[in-house]
């Protein structure tokens, strides 16, 4: 904690208020990088099997993929300016989480290349910044909690390990 937490928790129990307990970050973000991970390694290991499935040759599935790639590219670094100007990571994180879920959904309602183009860039414009700002969310929070700092700083680097045959 820092010294103007310390000196606001001293504030308020002077005054008779109750005083904030303090939160452990880290359950909250190592669910946070589970999930994000395995949805990330369940798609790439399954989607172009679907695309195929749902009509697309070979050539259509390598022009989705890496159309997708280069909207991630250029949505990220947009997603990332607009919540570092609006000073509202978590917000704009659960935003693209929920919008990646809805359009994600609708890939089973596109047949063909062109609906098919369009779900897939839209979800990558979604889908760029959710890494970034969870990394920037629980950077931000390990600054604040010591016990956070420790393990969860390591996370995002064991996490791909556990799923290693």
């Amino acid at each position: 904690m820092t010294k103007v937490d310390d000196k606001r928790r001293a504030s308020l129990a002077a005054n008779g208020s109750p005083v904030p307990a303090a939160v452990n970050a880290l359950p909250g973000y190592l669910i946070l990088y589970i999930a994000l991970y395995l949805a990330y390694g369940t798609e790439s290991a399954y989607l172009p099997a679907f695309l195929g499935d749902h009509g697309l040759s070979i050539e259509q599935i390598g022009l989705v993929l890496a159309a997708g790639t280069i909207v991630r590219i250029v949505a990220g670094s947009i997603t990332g300016r607009l919540a570092d100007h609006l000073d509202a990571g978590k917000q704009v994180l659960s935003v693209a989480a929920f919008s990646s879920g809805l359009i994600g959904f609708t890939y089973n309602l596109a047949f063909g290349f062109a609906p098919l183009m369009t779900v897939s860039m839209a979800r990558a414009a979604v889908t760029a910044s959710l890494a970034p700002l969870s990394d920037a969310l629980s950077v931000a929070a390990s600054m604040k909690d010591a016990d956070f700092s420790t393990v969860g700083c390591a996370a995002p680097a064991l996490l791909p390990l556990s799923a290693a045959p």
